[in-house]
């Protein structure tokens, strides 16, 4: 028929020629099939020249179109280009199929390429997934050649982003460095523009000092003066000087470096409206046992067999919308009829694990459960060692302490012991310094710090064998009249930080003294008796707040509150809402933070925009020194 399209068309690509189904092409692709069976002038072509189209590429999509099994076994790059091309000329199984592959394949090594093409075509979510693990990850990072590829202006996009998780401004200097050696063939503005994705506002004299004796600033006169001058500015206005450049008052009038770029995530669960067994006649007080906490105090709990149905939910508060974002559903089998468990975020995964169902039986959740955000699914990665409920944990580095708790036979464990979860290992039981019940722990730079009010102390965990240095607490003062029973621990900006429900304490660690340097109280005086009855406050950290969990285990009573650190002076909080969705805040929600890849969609910050530095402004600057 002379309608119909011809078996093979001649696709014309960086001056080759590549035969073609006709049919496959129409049947695989959108961009195809409206150019053959549309009304444009190629319908009728034999030969087509295809412009911007990368012939390997081609011929890769041509063969998966006969096998698409075999993408697995491309190599990223790769599949890149596969990716780049297959949205390009609309093959939307190939594209999807792709997707897949790289999102089972990101790691840091390749998170940066998959953010940049993935961003490109708009590829969402796994541009944000990537991008995520590659402002997480920048410590792995920085040791590979992942940033050898960019151009200047992606690397200014990933480096002097304000989310960047790095441990110095050193690290982050220094990778400019190795960047500007492979690319940056000798041009000063090259280097100079690439001090933007520095924050030199947070850097130590020490590290600027690092910064000015390597090799390629030391020897260039123009960098020494410039670091001479960011030098001069460190710990001063930059607006009382007048005599330089802009660019070097910019880099003391940036954003910094956000070193929390996390969420609070709240697992809240919805029970049945039937939550008795009604029909075998069982009575509220049927359906509830009696156990004692590691306080000796009695606590009621529902029988697990009274419980038909619940349904849990993970949800992060966004705190730029100021409202509850569904996030993750957990599957039933990780936590119903689990009493005592831990959920946590370590990065971008989430921690389920611990717990016994119905509490004195001696059926133990022993199952290691982690949740990646990445791939979206859930995965058994190990075995507790013992079982444990009703613990404390805290995550310092690769390394998740659990501490306390109750284990076999209803025994208080004053013992802990860690999970490397890089390496796989689980430690042998450690002994506590005092009583488990007496403690409360925090991640401080990355070592454990354990509190005892009590004892007027702390201990700070040295090795991973288990020794700490006595830390006695020093109130010159007399600023604390009294500690409170019941707090909850958390460090910022290098500080530590008791909050009960009537005070804030500021610690601060010197040698083998946690010397008190500040209380606050509520500004509203009726807050102290309004918090009087919660005897459980959890608190955790996210960028500049303090996101704190109330509960009463006597009243069933919850409140969900947020402070600012950097109006702590003020103590004011504002309480947010106990109902979610159709889930309510109740004794059994948890709460932890994470950074979920769901924020990258914000507008990005950074230290400094990438700056552009005319011939002319060279010249008054060369000129000035």
């Amino acid at each position: 028929m002379a309608d119909e399209p011809s078996e093979t068309v001649t696709l014309l690509i960086e001056n080759v020629p590549v035969k073609c189904n006709k049919q496959q092409l129409i049947e695989n692709s959108n961009y195809f099939k409206v150019m053959f069976e549309g009304n444009f002038v190629e319908r009728d072509k034999s030969t087509i020249t295809l412009e911007e189209i990368d012939l390997k590429s081609m011929n890769l999509i041509l063969s998966l179109l006969v096998d698409s099994s075999t993408a697995f076994m491309l190599g990223e790059d790769d599949l890149l280009h596969v990716l780049q091309t297959s949205c390009m000329l609309q093959f939307e199984d190939l594209r999807d199929n792709c997707v897949s592959i790289l999102t089972e394949k990101l790691n840091p090594e390749n998170a940066i390429k998959i953010w940049f093409v993935c961003e490109s075509h708009g590829i969402c979510p796994l541009y944000l997934k990537a991008k995520n693990l590659a402002l997480i990850e920048f410590n792995v990072i920085k040791d590979t050649n992942a940033l050898i590829d960019l151009d200047l202006t992606q690397v200014h996009l990933y480096l002097a982003n304000v989310t960047l998780q790095c441990k110095s401004e050193l690290d982050v200097f220094t990778t400019c460095m190795q960047w500007y050696y492979e690319n940056g063939d000798g041009d000063v503005k090259s280097l100079i523009k690439l001090l933007s994705c520095v924050d030199f506002q947070s850097a130590s004299e020490e590290e600027i000092k690092e910064m000015m004796i390597m090799p390629d600033v030391h020897n260039n006169q123009i960098l020494r003066e410039l670091f001479r001058l960011i030098f001069t500015f460190k710990g001063a206005d930059a607006e009382n000087y007048s005599s330089t450049i802009d660019f070097v008052k910019n880099l003391f009038n940036s954003n910094k470096r956000n070193k929390t770029f996390v969420d609070p995530v709240l697992f809240v669960k919805k029970y049945s409206t039937n939550t008795l067994n009604e029909s075998s006649g069982e009575s509220k007080e049927d359906n509830v046992e009696v156990h004692h906490d590691i306080y000796k105090r009695k606590r009621k709990y529902m029988r697990v067999g009274g419980i038909e149905d619940t349904t849990a939910t993970l949800f992060i508060y966004d705190m730029l919308r100021k409202k509850y974002i569904k996030c993750i559903d957990v599957p039933e089998e990780k936590y119903v009829g689990y009493e005592g468990f831990h959920i946590v975020g370590y990065k971008e995964q989430i921690f389920l694990f611990g717990g016994e169902v119905t509490l004195g039986s001696g059926h133990w959740n022993l199952n290691f459960w982690v949740y990646d955000t990445i791939r979206d699914r859930w995965e058994r990665k190990t075995r507790l060692p013992s079982g444990r409920r009703h613990f404390q944990s805290c995550i310092c580095g690769p390394y998740l302490y659990i501490i306390g708790g109750t284990g076999t036979f209803r025994i208080i464990q004053d013992n802990m012991f860690w999970y490397n979860y890089i390496d796989n290992i689980w430690s042998t039981q450690l002994v506590l310094p005092c009583p488990a019940s007496q403690l409360r722990c925090c991640n401080y730079n990355d070592k454990l710090l354990l509190i005892n009010v009590n004892n007027r102390c702390g201990y700070l965990c040295t090795n991973m064998q288990g020794v700490y240095i006595t830390l006695d607490f020093q109130d010159d003062t007399n600023l604390v009249l009294s500690y409170p029973p019941h707090f909850s621990l958390f460090t910022y900006n290098g500080r530590i930080y008791v909050k009960s429900n009537s005070s804030l304490i500021e610690f601060e660690l010197s040698t083998t003294k946690l010397r008190v340097t500040n209380v606050w109280s509520p500004s509203n005086p009726t807050s102290t008796d309004l918090f009087a009855h919660w005897d459980v406050i959890e608190s955790i950290v996210c960028n500049d707040s303090v996101f704190t969990l109330y509960k009463c285990t006597q009243t069933k009573s919850v409140q969900f509150e947020i402070m600012s650190m950097l109006e702590k002076d003020k103590m004011a909080s504002q309480t947010l809402p106990a109902q979610v969705e159709d889930f309510n805040i109740d004794l059994s929600t948890k709460m932890f933070a994470l950074q979920h890849h769901y924020k990258m969609v914000v507008n990005d910050v950074y230290i400094n925009e990438l700056p552009v530095i005319s011939n002319s402004q060279m010249e008054v600057f060369l000129e000035s020194i």
